[in-house]
């Protein structure tokens, strides 16, 4: 990961890198390397951004060059540090290159702010703008299997957008375990001059964060990090409201609004704002936009407008960005029954956005909007029911999450025996992947009558290798699959969304789902390359805990491939 090109995120420049190499740098910054002498040195040009009319300003800034909040890091004095802007600075450390990457503003108005911004590979990218896909540092993916997934939390990583997630030679500043910068706090997610673990230097940003400035922004009762359940960081750019909509959207704090105990808050669509559309619809008139925060564990959650106070036609649509269209539940209402509802399963803790929008453009009106939540069953709200010192799943009396008694039975479940009861060398859960709960009846190897091998793996296996040149052409998925196929067993120990796909294709793939192996009609899903190039993807639902087979099936002469396997 390339160091030179990092120093640049924490708004001051750093005297050499540890020779990893880096990004094209900043509008007027040039790199000079020499692999096999010196680590690469980054120089900037200042007279010539002058003269250029200020290249490395962002947008809306003044010309000249001038960075927003334009002052000298602290520590950059010297004989010539009252100049002007433009000229010389020849002290040891020069003056910062601020790019619309690193400006602490929203350039491209859609919620998200430098870094945080997947337009933005590093600070030093120049722009905001853009549509990329995700990248190696905002896939989802332990690219570098160093078991840190992403921004901000791989220490290779220097922005969302950053394409390699390879961890540089040398821990950056804001992930080495010192507080290199003096000021009491160290390294991510302490010091608000660290966006994420892979910034180089622990540096003051070109504006202090919102979650570090000591002003409560969103008015939620809660002052930056770590008070503030909307900041995950110090460097965190927004506590909740500043810029998470787009520019357009007023938003209400719902838990703020309910208060204790409230169950509904009453609104009316007129006096919204238009601009966002649901899945199912709500493209016609205004919305309101609420802010929720689940912040422990709950069965469910269900927002719902079905009251008698709800007198026009209503779009409900919940996500859990608030500018992504991506929503996680969207139900529309109708002219004789205004009212819908959206309930979320098992909500992941986190903030979500619940969007009251209009079905019809000449019917916005009065709305009332009422949260219902739901206990966590059992088995699956993070205690100890039974006080046995074993909670959920690791407790002998649990089944699956949705058992609603933690009390052990009289004779311990094989799952939960401590005894290798089915010979694999595995005992017990978790560690035997064929128990999905302690309170599993029974250790059984995953198997399939006809299948000459089986993998067994866990829902967080992430990529399995297979070669299906050795194994036998049993399997066949309805959307074909007549060559060799390997039989892969995934374990879930709860519902769950799956997501498989090919990828490294040395054969032509087909890709199928089971819940049951040997059982053709119990097929989830099957595809014959749809993602081009030999690659193949499926999608289906595990509605329970329990064993699933995907079949990683060739259309006609085995080989090799990798499948993906992402559960969400």
């Amino acid at each position: 990961m390339p160091v030179a090109a990092a120093c640049l995120f924490a708004l001051s420049a750093c005297a050499a890198d540890d020779g990893t190499g880096g990004p094209a740098p900043a509008p007027g910054a040039g790199v000079a390397r020499d692999a096999n002498t010196s680590p690469p040195t980054l120089e900037l040009d200042i007279d010539a951004q002058a003269s250029a009319g200020g290249s490395g300003s962002p947008s809306g800034a003044g010309g000249g060059g001038t960075p927003t909040g334009g002052a000298m890091p602290a520590g950059d004095a010297g004989p010539d540090a009252g100049l002007p802007v433009g000229g010389r600075d020849d002290a040891a450390t020069p003056p910062p290159v601020v790019t619309q990457c690193s400006n602490g503003i929203d350039d491209d108005a859609d919620g998200l702010v430098d870094a945080f911004d997947g337009d933005c590979s590093s600070a030093a990218d120049p722009t905001e703008q853009g549509d990329r896909p995700p990248t190696g540092c905002g896939n989802g993916e332990d690219d570098d299997a160093d078991g840190a997934v992403d921004f901000p939390d791989d220490p290779g990583c220097l922005a969302v957008g950053d394409g390699d997630e390879t961890d540089p030679a040398a821990a950056p500043e804001c992930s080495d375990g010192v507080d290199n910068d003096g000021n009491g706090r160290t390294d991510y997610p302490e010091d608000p001059g660290c966006p994420g673990r892979g910034t180089a230097a622990e540096a003051p940003l070109a504006t202090v964060p919102a979650c570090a400035n000591g002003v409560d922004d969103d008015e939620d009762g809660a002052t930056d990090y770590p008070e503030d359940p909307d900041c995950a960081a110090a460097a965190g750019p927004t506590e909740g409201i500043a810029g998470e909509c787009g520019e357009a959207h007023r938003i209400v704090d719902l838990n703020r609004a309910l208060g204790a105990g409230g169950e509904f808050v009453d609104g009316d669509t007129a006096s919204g704002t238009p601009g966002f559309v649901g899945t199912c619809g709500g493209n016609a008139g205004p919305e309101l936009v609420y802010r929720y925060r689940v912040t422990g564990v709950v069965g469910a959650i269900e927002f719902t407008t079905e009251y008698p106070e709800t007198t026009a036609p209503t779009v409900l649509y919940v996500r859990p960005v608030c500018t992504d269209p991506r929503d996680v539940g969207c139900n529309r209402g109708s002219a004789d029954a205004p009212g819908t509802h959206v309930r979320l399963e098992r909500p992941a803790e986190g903030t979500y956005y619940v969007v009251v929008d209009t079905s019809q453009a000449d019917r916005s009106g009065a709305f009332r909007l009422g949260v219902l939540t739901v206990e966590a069953p059992r088995c699956s709200d993070t205690r100890d029911n039974d006080q046995d010192g074993r909670v959920d799943l690791l407790d002998p009396g649990c089944v699956d999450p949705a058992d609603e008694d933690e009390a052990d039975p009289p004779t311990p479940p094989e799952c939960g025996d401590g005894l290798d009861n089915d010979g694999d060398g595995q005992t017990d859960y978790p560690a035997d992947p064929t128990c999905s709960a302690a309170g599993g009846p029974r250790e059984a190897e995953a198997s399939c009558a006809l299948a000459a091998d089986i993998m067994v793996v866990a829902a967080d296996v992430g990529v399995v290798h297979v070669n299906t040149s050795a194994q036998g052409a049993n399997y066949t998925g309805r959307c074909g699959g007549r060559g060799p196929e390997q039989v892969i067993a995934l374990v879930l120990d709860a519902p769950a969304t799956v997501t498989a796909r090919t990828v490294n294709n040395g054969m032509d793939t087909v890709l199928h789902a089971r819940s049951s192996c040997d059982d053709d009609a119990s097929e989830l899903a099957c595809d014959d390359d749809s993602g081009g190039a030999l690659a193949s993807s499926i999608t289906f639902a595990a509605p329970a805990a329990g064993v699933y087979y995907l079949f990683a099936d060739s259309f006609n002469a085995g080989g090799e491939t990798d499948v993906v396997i992402d559960i969400q």
